[in-house]
């Protein structure tokens, strides 16, 4: 293979590790769409609630403290619960990716494990908290922690936010131009390898 590329740090190294070449760390493929294409296919679910809600959205376990730290958030902002990865709600649960994109566009704030959750938070401006994965699927942690680094949100580690004004004091101005760079760097890397 001529050409190596990864999303995240560790990933880089890893490959580096192995076998003493280089590997370009790009932006995921979601992020090489712009916020506008993506709510061009997003659409609302008849499910959606019509009052301010809370969404979660997890891949692994979620550990009764998060389940209560959750309920606390809610409780205080007066919010709807709305879980769209769990079975229990079938309802939310069977949301298409055009769905998936709106609740995530609307959410009052929105809870994750998932690495494309917090793409699609940082793509649509929407406050949000990323929860360590937890249980028997594989890890995203480096991933996430690349992209957070990369954008700026490292503060948005659960562990981190200690307040629920914290939740909401957010800032996006820097997203933009740093979605720009980054990009350039991942299309550069894109038509090098292609050609």
């Amino acid at each position: 293979m001529n050409y190596l590329s990864v999303r995240e740090e560790q990933g880089a190294k890893i490959i580096k590790d192995i076998t003493s070449r280089n590997a370009q760390v790009v932006l995921d493929p979601t992020m090489l769409l712009t916020r506008e294409n993506w709510r061009e296919i997003s659409k609302a679910s008849n499910e959606k609630p019509k009052i301010p809600y809370l969404l979660t959205y997890f891949l692994g376990n979620v550990p009764q403290d998060t389940l209560t730290r959750i309920e606390e958030i809610a409780n205080e902002r007066k919010l709807k619960i709305v879980n769209l990865a769990s079975l229990k709600d079938t309802k939310y649960y069977s949301a298409d990716p055009g769905e998936f994109i709106d609740f995530i566009d609307s959410a009052d704030v929105f809870c994750t494990d998932s690495f494309h959750g917090v793409v699609f938070s940082i793509l649509l401006e929407t406050p949000f908290i990323v929860f360590e994965r937890q249980g028997k699927l594989p890890s995203m942690n480096s991933r996430i922690e690349t992209l957070l680094s990369k954008f700026k949100f490292s503060s948005r580690v659960a562990k981190n936010i200690t307040s629920i004004n914290q939740i909401y004091n957010i800032d996006y101005s820097h997203v933009d131009e740093i979605l720009s760079s980054e990009r350039d760097k991942s299309y550069t890397y894109l038509k090098e390898s292609l050609k």
